[in-house]
């Protein structure tokens, strides 16, 4: 049996990209321009994941141009940059994040959350403590993706401002349980894999 729980605030869905080619002529127009695609689905969602800035800090061109495309209130919420949070695990990496948070700054009052997503590690080798002194604004909510992953190696980094879990039951007999992480923002999400 399912249960709904009503939060106080918004609830924004979305999906966790907007430029599947595979959409076309099923949510899209087939005849739709990719260049179109972001447009579009603002048009009709408030809020996208960009997985693309995991790959790298994108140009201050792409960013301005998702800002142009989306109407004013539209949220984009970009994933950390993989030299962040795989390659060096949140330690020495200032001169990254402050790149990256200058170009994602230019997004204005598009500005969503910033996503982590981060490799297996071994204890004591993730740099949470001196990372989340440095990240301007407030850490609104965390997700464990791995069943019995390193969930607890991140809550052991002891970080005062270390968020709470958000879970989200990965099978239809265990519905998403979404819980309000902090007065200004909560986080669910479902994967089908």
């Amino acid at each position: 049996m399912m249960t709904t729980a009503i939060l106080p605030g918004r609830l924004l869905l979305g999906t966790s990209s907007f430029s599947s080619k595979d959409w076309k002529g099923v949510f899209y127009p087939p005849d739709l321009p990719d260049g179109e695609m972001l447009r579009f689905y603002a048009s009709r969602y408030p809020v996208v994941e960009i997985d693309s800035t995991f790959y790298g800090t994108p140009s201050e061109k792409t960013v301005l141009s998702w800002k142009e495309k989306t109407p004013p209130g539209f949220q984009i919420a970009a994933k950390v940059p993989q030299v962040v949070t795989h390659e060096k695990l949140l330690v020495g990496v200032e001169e990254e994040m402050d790149r990256f948070l200058a170009v994602m700054d230019l997004l204005g009052d598009r500005l969503g959350p910033f996503l982590l997503q981060f490799r297996y590690f071994k204890k004591g080798e993730l740099g949470v403590d001196q990372f989340v002194t440095r990240v301007p604004g407030e850490i609104a909510g965390r997700e464990a993706v791995r069943p019995g992953g390193q969930e607890q190696d991140v809550r052991d980094a002891g970080s005062p401002r270390s968020p709470p879990r958000t879970p989200c039951g990965p099978r239809p007999d265990r519905p998403p349980v979404v819980r309000q992480t902090r007065p200004a923002a909560g986080r669910t999400r479902c994967r089908d894999r």
